[in-house]
């Protein structure tokens, strides 16, 4: 059907509902795997139509069977998708997974870019009895009394149908905050229950840490140990038993250290709604049990080196007082234009200040990475910030800004201006960093040349980079 459904033309397309299907084995909790034949269809339908998943944000799963035993499955069977033409149209989308309230399928909510459309005020709506009203009893005491009126006073219909009005309007909005307070209520419990959905809610350790959803995608990852175990075990202890007597000695102390993680996992989701990435769980609980083995041996020296590889290819924190400036740009050479993104965070990793500025007429590469750096640096300037640690990827301006040589190429001009800027700094410094460091910085560069004009967020950040900075925050928090 999506296959005769797909445009002709060059037009945006925008599908949303329930799928009846996954992408991969892990959009689905519990239950048989889906064999990779029958996914790979539904794959290859999105890559005829050119379609790409939007996301989500809330609970990943969307459907579940609500069983209450060991078959108890649930999947992301709903989702929204769309073609570049109509994400050209709306790079602000998001997509929220909403709580289920009578459907075994949870409602999915698109929001789009309001910029578009502009952010006009709603139209006043004229009065409207609602027949349900009748069915309250404060409603038909109040007309009955506006009714009645008081003895000797003129009755004009016109009057009383006035005076009705304007007390249902007051009483009916009333009625409606109450209401929806109410409704905020049973939504945010229906959404912390629905969140943790296992077979039971009942809060024990065992389900916490080895059945329910929470710590399933960390135990049925292809890397875990124990991925083919069966987790319907009635007894912890028991369950603990079987493991020290069938699994190697290795094996188990992973397990030990994933326990807590996932319980640490678990209590991040509740109260913080922050969800680390099953796969890092297990590959930083291997780092650091191979860590605490080699400082057992006095092995130092290979420890400095395993941890050099290991966070050389992640954004680091600044030192305390120091803000972490970071820069790039990117470049469309048939429009003759570039894009510039900076990301300024403290040291806590916290963002402070995203730009977005687009310039036209740069075709060099090098040259826009210089007019990107000089613009992060005249940012600082405006912030009054004293204390600065500027990172970018290209390795030729770094250099030509660090180093006191004359001959400068096409940029340097450009160059000589950060250098004055730097001399007048002493606390500034400037250091090259691989892309995988500056993923922030790229993102936003790419969203700049989509925009018109310069687009600053302060203490806030746009959707595009959110994964890229918790991303980098997760991994920071793994290494400290």
């Amino acid at each position: 059907m999506l296959k005769a459904m797909k445009p002709r033309g060059n037009e945006g397309w925008l599908i949303v509902g329930d799928f009846n299907e996954i992408l991969t084995n892990d959009e689905k909790w519990g239950g048989k795997a889906r064999p990779e034949s029958q996914m790979e269809l539904f794959r290859e339908v999105l890559r005829e139509g050119n379609l790409n998943d939007l996301g989500w944000r809330g609970d990943k799963y969307t459907w579940s069977n609500s069983h209450t035993d060991d078959t108890f499955t649930k999947e992301r069977l709903d989702r929204a998708i769309a073609n570049p033409q109509w994400r050209d149209l709306f790079s602000e989308v998001w997509v929220e997974i909403m709580v289920a309230r009578t459907s075994d399928h949870k409602p999915i909510l698109v929001h789009l870019n309001t910029q578009i459309y502009g952010n006009e005020p709603l139209k006043r709506m004229g009065f409207k009895y609602e027949a349900s009203w009748a069915l309250d009893e404060d409603c038909g005491g109040f007309l009955s009394e506006i009714w009645r009126g008081k003895e000797g006073e003129p009755k004009s219909i016109i009057n009383l149908l006035n005076q009705s009005r304007r007390v249902l309007q007051s009483w009916s909005k009333h009625m409606r905050q109450r209401e929806r307070k109410e409704m905020e209520e049973k939504t945010k419990q229906l959404k912390a229950l629905q969140a943790e959905e296992c077979s039971s809610n009942v809060e024990e350790l065992r389900k916490v840490t080895w059945e329910c959803p929470a710590a399933n995608d960390i135990w049925g990852q292809d890397e875990s140990g124990v991925k083919k175990w069966d987790r319907s075990e009635n007894d912890f202890l028991s369950m603990w038993g079987k493991l020290m007597n069938r699994v190697p000695k290795n094996l188990l102390e992973e397990v030990a250290v994933l326990f807590r993680k996932v319980w640490l996992r678990r209590n991040d989701w509740l109260f913080e709604g922050r969800k680390a990435c099953p796969r890092k769980e297990i590959i930083s609980t291997r780092a650091a049990l191979q860590e605490f083995k080699d400082l057992q041996g006095n092995n130092s020296k290979q420890v400095a080196v395993q941890s050099g590889l290991t966070g050389s290819l992640q954004w680091e924190k600044p030192a305390p007082d120091y803000v972490k400036v970071n820069w790039d740009a990117s470049t469309e050479i048939k429009q003759n234009r570039m894009g510039i993104g900076i990301m300024i965070r403290d040291e806590h990793g916290e963002a402070l200040v995203a730009v977005c500025d687009r310039r036209e007429n740069v075709m060099d590469a090098a040259v826009a990475e210089c007019v990107a750096l000089r613009k992060a640096v005249e940012l600082c300037i405006a912030l009054n910030i004293r204390k600065a640690i500027f990172e970018g990827d290209a390795k030729v301006v770094v250099k030509a800004v660090q180093e006191a040589e004359e001959d400068l190429p096409l940029f340097g001009p450009i160059v000589e201006d950060i250098r004055v800027y730097f001399r007048n700094n002493p606390e500034w410094s400037i250091q090259f960093v691989s892309r995988k460091k500056n993923t922030v910085a790229h993102t936003l560069a790419k969203k700049a040349l989509t925009i018109e004009e310069e687009t600053v967020w302060i203490e806030d950040v746009p959707v595009c980079i959110e994964g890229c900075l918790k991303n980098d925050k997760v991994v920071r928090r793994e290494d400290e």
